[in-house]
């Protein structure tokens, strides 16, 4: 029923009484009609932690976990 409310034309005037009638809150419809014309919401990136390890070390313990990870899995 929501699909109906949404689907109507924006400038009709027909939202609040449609809305009235299938009982669904005005602001709903409007919202959801709001969310698909809108644009998709983009993030930027984020930024590096200060605590994160340098590339080089993190691909170091990387491999040292898929090492490990190896060894444990092949005895069994």
């Amino acid at each position: 029923m929501m699909a109906v409310a949404i689907a109507l034309p924006t400038g009709s005037g027909l939202t609040s009484a449609v809305c009235a009638a299938l009982s669904l809150s005005r602001a709903s419809v409007l919202r959801q009609r709001a969310a698909l014309t809108a644009p998709p919401r983009t993030r930027p990136p984020r930024a590096a932690s200060s605590r994160a390890l340098p590339e080089r070390e993190r691909d170091q313990v990387l491999l040292y976990r898929f090492r490990c990870f190896e060894t444990h899995t092949t005895l069994a």
